[in-house]
């Protein structure tokens, strides 16, 4: 069993605890610690009275976060989570569609990437340009640059 906590520290309050081998969507990275994805409309219709998430489904723990490494913790726990990244077939091609180009971090998470990780605007992945992908992960997709390896909302490309 893993804790879900408020916020990303291990004195937050608890949440609520899921299971080993649970899969979560996770919309943002901070240090050691993964903030669950937040359920919306799409995941019940928008359909008034749809039933609530049980206490073991992460659907309940939407914005709570998770500690993925515990190695550093009294007693240690090791790895907690681990991220599934999809590696795709070498040459993979996709073309940015997102006008003003993509930011990439070096770690799936955008927004709430880790502090060490600001993020930088790619110069190869302006509007209209074709860019080879390595990976996915969630929502996320690994491109190749100049400067190396680096995550992309996937929401800027159209796969092709």
């Amino acid at each position: 069993m893993l804790q879900v906590r408020q916020s990303p520290e291990t004195t937050a309050s608890e949440m609520g605890m899921l299971r080993k081998g649970t899969q979560v969507s996770v919309d943002a990275l901070k240090d050691d610690w993964v903030r669950l994805e937040k359920a919306d409309d799409f995941e019940t219709g928008g359909i008034p009275g749809t039933p609530a998430a049980k206490p073991d489904d992460p659907a309940a723990f939407g914005g709570g976060w998770m500690l993925t490494d515990g190695r550093t913790l009294k007693p240690a726990l090791g790895v907690l989570l681990k991220p599934h990244i999809l590696e795709l077939p070498a040459g993979t091609r996709w073309q940015v569609t997102r006008a003003g180009g993509c930011v990439g971090y070096d770690n799936p998470g955008g927004s709430g990437a880790r502090s060490s990780d600001k993020g930088r605007r790619l110069a190869e992945c302006t509007e209209g340009a074709s860019v080879e992908v390595t990976a996915e992960c969630g929502l996320w997709a690994r491109v190749v640059t100049s400067a190396g390896p680096a995550w992309c909302e996937m929401d800027c490309f159209f796969a092709g």
